[in-house]
């Protein structure tokens, strides 16, 4: 089974043998003119796909036997009512103080509902919702998080709906399911509940077509990236099919390479693992394919790889890639590895097996949105999931924008806690509830007033709450808007001819004072300072500074203060109140 599904890595030899018993391939073969690297197409590739097809056919995998049902779980003791300090062994050697504890798997040998022939790519939903290519039954099935079984498509053939081979799978945002019909030698598109929706694609070298697609990811803004194994292009098209753009996976354009799995972040950034030997690494371009990193070689050590296959981003920007053993060597790399979007080693787990936590030529991965892991166990015929573990509690932070304005007021939460939370529990200081539990939730309040909102991040090791008092102000159209050193760094939404308090803690008699301004659209009708002191008696007391200000201007307005004495010179080591004040 090893050497069975795991075929890609083969492609550099098979290259370099077809190209030395035939020779006269180089001039007889077609050329693809925009390929710099001069390798021979059609008759490589003829030789090639044969190769590949045959291998496909005839793989044969050993049953495995799955304790327990999808949908049950299997949770550690420890996981359950973790102990703060003392990491889990369960799933391998960990770096630092987070690593990943198996939870439940699905699936066995099989072609009946959860059961697998050949599970290849993985692709996690909105709602949790996993969808697995099954490559030897030509069918997409749809799980719940937990491994419930809710739908499947798809058959043998070339109809719409049909697949031969189907390897990637991805989803956008809207939940539309783009799958690679590996043998069909195009992509299609499919709504949710497997309704097929369009395709696109065909046998061949030139824009739109493919030669042996692997893999497919979708960025933030619905476009569609393809990888062709063979000749390493990275395809870029919109959500409709239509082609954009295309570049060699590489640093440059003469180098070989083996491309597999491809991943993008939020950012539209794009991985791309890149299996060709001695390579075997991760490469990162931007979203139009310029160069930007590289990191992994050929080994097993921390960073390094032999076969690197899947590839998937968090939402933090983290990189998951899967290995699995290549011609070149039996290093049983059967792991995953985490690192942070700058190619940074971050965790590891896995080993060759088919226990718990082990893998047999793991393919796809996947993440979802509270940071569990999803692995295609290829050759075990099943689905992994994991969580991470960590064994400090999370440090809980978010920021809002806007902080102010007019009700009814929408505004953008985001989480920046660190330490891998894996639920959030937001309070928004209002009566309303919905979207407390996102990680990142919109909200929308209704009502004039001034509200403190709290968020509580929980990991394996325990919680944290972070709290902004008086964080967000809600007023009328025509209504006065205090702010405070709470809303330093905040941009604010207000209306024309609104009115501003600003209040700033001050201390004049130290000789310390605020030096505020303010851009046109603001006009600053009075200015005090009123102490701390009511009795008048006490030498060096502080207070409050007020400013009060209309609006009087549009677009983009800024208030900058410095807290420093007049006569030293501005080192930057000051305190600072800085605001954006957006008039709309």
């Amino acid at each position: 089974m090893r050497n069975g599904v795991i075929i890609a890595a083969a492609v550099s030899i098979v290259l370099i043998l077809t190209l030395l018993v035939s020779p006269s391939l180089a001039t007889n073969g077609y050329m693809d003119p925009t390929a710099a690297d001069g390798l021979p197409r059609e008759a490589v590739n003829q030789t090639r796909i044969q190769e590949l097809k045959a291998q496909d056919q005839n793989i044969t995998t050993p049953t495995l036997e799955v304790s327990g049902s999808p949908g049950t779980p299997k949770i550690p003791p420890f996981l359950a009512n973790p102990s703060p300090g003392t990491p889990p062994d369960e799933t391998g050697s960990a770096s630092g103080s987070e690593t990943y504890v198996f939870v439940t798997k699905w699936g066995l040998e099989g072609s009946g509902d959860v059961q697998f022939n050949v599970p290849y790519g993985v692709a996690v939903d909105s709602s949790g919702n996993v969808y697995v290519a099954d490559k030897g039954n030509n069918r997409i099935q749809k799980f719940s998080s937990d491994g419930s079984f809710l739908s499947k498509w798809g058959s043998y053939g070339s109809g719409d709906g049909q697949f031969y081979g189907p390897e990637g799978v991805a989803v956008d945002s809207s939940g539309n399911v783009y799958v690679v019909d590996h043998w069909n030698y195009r992509i299609q598109k499919f709504s949710s509940d497997g309704s097929f929706l369009s395709k696109w694609g065909s046998y061949g070298s030139g824009d739109g077509q493919f030669i042996i697609p692997e893999g497919i990811a979708v960025d933030p803004s619905g476009n569609v990236y393809v990888v062709d194994e063979l000749f390493g292009w990275i395809q870029k098209f919109n959500s409709t099919g239509t082609f954009l753009t295309k570049w060699r996976g590489a640093e440059f354009p003469s180098q070989a390479t083996i491309l597999l799995g491809v991943a993008t972040d939020s950012s539209g950034n794009i991985y791309v693992a890149d299996q060709d030997y001695p390579n075997s690494r991760i490469l990162k371009f931007t979203s139009n394919g310029t160069f930007l990193a590289k990191w992994g070689s050929y080994g097993t050590g921390d960073g390094q790889f032999s076969g690197p296959y899947g590839v998937a981003v968090d939402s933090s920007g983290n990189v998951f890639v899967t290995e699995v053993n290549t011609i070149y060597g039996k290093l049983d790399n059967y792991r995953i590895q985490k690192f942070n979007s700058d190619g940074i080693f971050m965790v590891m787990w896995g080993s060759n097996g088919s226990g718990d936590g082990q893998f047999e030529s793991p393919c796809g991965v996947a993440v979802d949105s509270s940071g569990n892991v999803f692995v295609a166990d290829t050759g075990n015929n099943r689905i992994q999931k994991f969580a991470p573990f960590s064994a400090n509690p999370p440090v809980a932070g978010f920021t809002g924008t806007p902080t102010s304005g007019t009700a009814p007021l929408t505004v953008q939460f985001t989480d920046s806690s660190t330490g891998s939370p894996t639920s959030w529990n937001w309070d928004f200081g209002d009566v309303s509830s919905v979207n407390a539990t996102q990680r990142n939730p919109v909200h929308t309040y209704v009502s004039n007033g001034t509200y403190t909102v709290s968020l509580n991040a929980t990991n394996s090791a325990g919680s944290n709450t972070f709290t902004r008092t008086n964080y967000i102000t809600v007023g009328s159209g025509q209504g006065q808007y205090i702010f405070t050193e709470q809303q330093n760094g905040a941009t604010v939404y207000l209306n024309p001819t609104n009115t501003i308090t600003l209040k700033l803690k001050d201390n004049p008699s130290t000789g310390y004072s605020w030096n505020l301004a303010t851009t046109d659209g603001l006009k600053v009708t009075s200015e005090s300072f009123l102490s701390s002191d009511t009795t008048g008696m006490l030498n060096g007391a502080g207070g409050i500074h007020f400013w009060n200000m209309t609006v009087v201007g549009t677009g983009e307005q800024k208030i900058s203060g410095i807290y420093s004495r007049s006569w030293e010179p501005v080192t930057g080591n000051e305190n600072r109140f800085d605001m954006t004040i957006v008039v709309v």
